[in-house]
C-alpha cells in the first residue's frame, strides 16, 4: 500500500480533497484518510510526535542536578513519543509497518524533513512530496515533481543535529548556571539556551544603554503660521540650542515678524504593498496597534486557523504562490459581499508582486481563506487580528499610495525656519487604515509635518502668529516591547560579515513559531519582567548575562552553528565533528565550576551592610517540615533572618525604627525570641508569636 504522511491534519485533509476531485474515494477514519479500492492511506503527524529523551533516560545518575555529573553527553540520542500525541503516534507507526511505499509530506524545510523521517525505518521505499501551498494548482505541480527522499538525507541530518545541539547546550548550561546560582542565593532555574541567551542579552544591553544615558537639555523654537487655513509649526534651523538665553534672544529678535519662503524642495513618493504578513511581522503590528503579546497573537491566530478563517499561522513567508492569484477575484467578491471593511476591495487588473513562486518557502504568507467568519461571533482579539490580516491582503489590490512631500525653508532675514508638508495625490491602500488605532510608536512622530491641499510657493510671505520656546531633552533608547524584540531577533547582527550573511539567510535567531515561547519562558523564569508593554531585565537576568561566556550571548554562535550545519547538509563534514565541537565548548565552561561565582544581590544584609542575604532551607527533625530562612553570605556576619516565599522577612524595630528584629534562642528554655539589631542601644524584644503577627 501507499502511505502519505503529512505534518498536520489540515494538509492531509487538503490532499484527500484534491485526490477525491480527481477520481479517488478517500474517506476519513479516526487517524487517517483511506481509499480502499486503491489501497492508499493518508495520515498525519501533529507537529513533532517525538521529543528528545530527558537526561535520566540515558543515565539514572543524571536525574538529580549535580555539578559533578556535567557535562551530560549521550552516546546515542534517543527520542520518546509525546504522551498527549501517543495515540496518533501508534496509528502512524502501525500504518508505516504495512506500507510498501511511503510519501513524506512534511513541510518543505529542515524541521518538516526531520519530524517525518524520524518516524521511518531504514528498510522502506520513501518518496518526498514538497507542498508550499494547498490550492489545487500547487498540489498538482508538487505531485508532478515528486522526488526520492534519499535526496534529502543531508537536510534530515542537519535538522536532527540541530536538535541534539540544542539539547546539549540547553540541558548542560541550564543545570550548570542554575547550580552555581543556587550557591549564590538564587532559588529559581537559570534557563540558558542558544536562542534564549542572545535574546536576553538584547534586553540587558538595552537597559545598560538606558541606565548609562546622559540626558542633555536643549530648547526648540517654533514659529506658528496659518497657511491656507491650516496651522503650521515651523522649526528653527540651526545647531541645537542648549542655552536658554540664546533661545530667548532668537525669539525676541523674531517677534512681530513674518517669514518668507525661500526654497521648496519637492519629492514625489509612492508606497506599494509588496509583502503580506508572516508570523513575526503580524506579531509586531499586533503589538503596535492593539498591545497584544507575541504569545497572545499566536494563540489567537491559531484559533482562527483552526476555524479555517486564516491560513497556516507559523509562517516566516510574506508571499503567495502565483497559482493563488486566479482565486483572488472570487475571494474579493465574497469579502465585499460580507461588508467586512469600510471600503470595497477593487478587482485586480494586474497580478500584484506578492504572488511570487520564487519567494514562497515552506509556507506562504498568512492570509484570509474563503471561509468568512461572522464577526459578531469572534472575540475582540480574534476580530482585531482577522481584520488586520484581511486589510493587509486587501491592500495589495488597491492603487499605490502616492503623495508629495515638500520641505519648505522660510526666513525673517536673520533666522531660518522649516516645515514639511504632505500633499496626497492618491490615498490608495491607506483608505483601509483610516480607522486604525493610533500607534504609540513615538519614533515615527514628526511635529512639524502637516498635510495641506495646495503647495506652498517660493516668494510667499506668511505672518507669524506666535513664537513658541519649548524645553526639550535628549532621550535614551526605548525599552523593547514584545513586538520590537521580535523585530530585533529577526534582524539581529553578529560581529562579522560572514555571521551577518548567515543570520540574514536564516532570518535571525529563533523562528516565527518559537520566538513568542522564548519571550514567555524568559518572563516565567524571572529573567525578564513586563511593565505595561515594555520588557525589563531583572537582576537575575542581568547577573546571568554578566557571567555567561560572551560567545553564547551573541548571535554569532547561532551563525557559526548554521555554517557547520550547512556543511553537514552538503555532506562535507560528519555530524560527530559538530557534536565534538559543542562538547569541547561545554567542557571549557564547566571547568570554571570552582572559580565562577554568582551572587544574588537582591537582599543586602541590614546588619553588616556588606554581605547579601541568601535563602536557605533546613528540615526540622521534630516536625519533618522544611523551614525557610535567610543567611548573610559575609562570613564575618552570618546573620540569620526568617524568610517566606523566597524573600527575607525584615521586621523593622517597632521602638527605635532603626534596627530590625533578629532571631535569638533562649539558652535555658530553648524558645525562639527576636531582639533589635541595634542592641545594646535598643533593647526591644518580641516573642515569636508577636513577631509572626507582624510578619504576616
Amino acid at each position: 500500500m501507499d502511505l502519505y504522511i503529512t505534518e498536520k491534519p489540515s494538509v492531509a485533509e487538503a490532499l484527500a480533497k484534491y485526490f477525491n476531485s480527481t477520481g479517488a474515494n478517500f474517506k476519513k477514519e479516526k487517524n487517517c484518510y483511506k481509499d480502499t479500492k486503491k489501497n492508499i492511506f493518508i495520515t498525519w503527524a501533529v507537529g513533532h510526535l517525538l521529543y528528545q529523551n530527558p537526561p535520566e533516560a540515558y543515565n539514572p545518575e543524571w536525574k538529580n542536578w549535580k555539578l559533578d555529573t556535567l557535562p551530560m553527553i549521550p552516546t546515542i540520542f534517543k527520542k520518546t513519543p509525546y504522551a498527549a500525541k501517543k495515540e496518533q503516534y501508534k496509528a502512524v507507526i502501525s500504518l508505516i509497518k504495512d506500507a510498501t511505499t511511503i510519501i513524506n509530506v512534511g513541510d518543505p524545510d529542515r524541521e518538516g524533513q526531520v519530524l517525518i523521517d524520524e518516524l521511518l525505518p531504514a528498510n522502506k521505499k520513501v518518496k518526498r512530496l514538497l507542498l508550499n501551498a494547498l490550492d489545487e494548482t500547487s498540489i498538482r505541480k508538487a505531485l508532478d515533481d515528486i522526488k526520492d527522499n534519499k535526496a534529502f538525507s543531508g537536510l534530515y541530518a542537519a535538522g536532527d543535529c540541530r536538535s541534539e545541539i540544542d539539547w546539549l547546550l540547553g540541558m548542560n548550561l541550564t543545570r550548570f548556571f542554575s547550580l552555581k546560582a543556587r550557591e549564590g542565593g538564587y532559588t529559581t532555574v537559570m534557563s540558558v539556551g542558544r536562542v534564549k541567551a542572545p535574546t536576553l542579552a538584547l534586553i540587558v544591553n538595552r537597559e545598560a544603554e538606558i541606565t548609562g544615558f546622559k540626558t542633555q537639555k536643549y530648547y526648540n523654537i517654533f514659529a506658528h503660521l496659518k497657511i491656507n487655513g491650516v496651522t503650521v509649526k515651523a522649526s528653527f534651523v540651526g545647531d541645537r540650542i542648549t542655552a536658554k538665553s540664546e533661545a530667548e534672544k532668537i525669539v525676541t529678535a523674531s517677534k512681530s515678524s513674518e517669514l518668507k519662503v525661500t526654497d521648496v524642495f519637492k519629492k514625489s513618493n509612492k508606497q506599494e504593498i509588496k509583502e503580506l504578513y508572516s508570523l513575526d511581522t503580524l506579531q509586531i503590528d499586533a503589538d503596535k496597534y492593539f498591545g497584544l503579546s507575541a504569545d497572545d497573537t499566536l494563540k489567537t491566530i491559531q484559533k482562527l486557523y483552526e476555524s479555517k478563517y486564516l491560513s497556516y499561522p507559523r509562517s516566516d513567508c510574506k508571499y503567495l504562490p502565483t497559482s493563488q492569484f486566479t482565486d483572488s477575484p472570487n475571494l474579493i467578491i465574497a469579502f465585499n459581499e460580507a461588508q467586512l471593511l469600510d471600503v470595497k476591495i477593487p478587482l485586480p487588473n494586474l497580478r500584484p508582486p506578492v504572488f511570487n513562486d520564487a519567494k514562497v518557502s515552506a509556507h506562504h504568507a498568512i492570509v484570509p481563506t474563503g471561509k468568512i467568519p461572522d464577526l459578531s461571533t469572534l472575540s475582540k482579539n480574534e476580530k482585531d487580528l482577522y481584520l488586520l490580516v484581511l486589510k493587509k491582503y486587501a491592500s495589495i489590490f488597491f492603487p499605490v499610495y502616492e503623495y508629495e512631500s515638500h520641505k519648505v525653508i522660510l526666513t525673517n532675514g536673520k533666522y531660518d525656519f522649516t516645515f514639511t508638508t504632505k500633499i496626497t495625490v492618491n490615498s490608495g491602500w491607506t483608505a483601509l487604515y483610516k480607522n486604525m488605532p493610533v500607534s504609540d510608536d513615538a519614533e515615527h512622530e514628526q511635529d512639524n509635518e502637516v498635510e495641506i491641499s495646495t503647495a506652498v510657493k517660493a516668494g510667499t510671505a506668511y505672518r507669524v502668529e506666535t513664537f513658541e520656546l519649548k524645553d526639550a531633552e535628549t532621550k535614551p533608547p526605548r525599552r523593547y516591547t514584545e513586538g520590537s524584540l521580535i523585530k530585533a531577533m529577526n534582524n539581529i547582527k553578529g560581529d562579522t560579515k560572514e555571521s551577518n550573511n548567515i543570520l540574514s539567510k536564516i532570518k535571525g535567531i529563533g523562528t516565527p513559531a518559537t520566538r513568542a515561547t522564548i519571550i514567555k519562558e524568559l518572563i516565567a523564569g524571572e529573567q525578564l519582567s513586563k511593565k505595561g508593554k515594555t520588557l525589563i531585565p531583572t537582576e537575575k537576568g542581568k547577573n546571568l548575562i554578566a557571567i555567561l561566556p560572551e560567545i553564547i550571548t551573541k548571535a554569532d554562535y547561532t551563525a557559526n552553528m548554521e555554517i557547520l550545519l550547512d556543511q553537514l547538509e552538503a555532506g562535507k563534514i560528519p555530524k560527530q565533528k559538530i557534536i565534538t565541537e559543542v562538547t569541547d565548548f561545554l567542557n571549557t565552561i564547566i571547568k570554571q565550576k570552582d572559580s565562577l561565582k554568582i551572587v544574588n544581590k537582591d537582599f543586602p544584609c541590614p546588619t553588616c551592610r556588606k554581605g547579601f542575604l541568601m535563602i536557605k532551607y533546613y528540615k526540622d527533625p521534630d516536625t519533618n517540615t522544611v523551614i525557610e530562612y535567610a543567611k548573610c553570605n559575609n562570613a564575618e556576619c552570618n546573620q540569620i533572618t526568617p524568610a517566606k516565599n523566597n524573600k527575607p522577612k525584615i521586621i523593622t524595630c517597632p521602638v527605635c525604627k532603626k534596627g530590625f528584629m533578629i532571631s535569638k534562642k533562649n539558652s535555658k528554655t530553648k524558645n525562639i525570641f527576636y531582639a533589635c539589631s541595634c542592641y545594646p542601644d535598643c533593647k526591644t524584644v518580641l516573642s515569636e508569636d508577636d513577631f509572626n503577627k507582624k510578619r504576616g
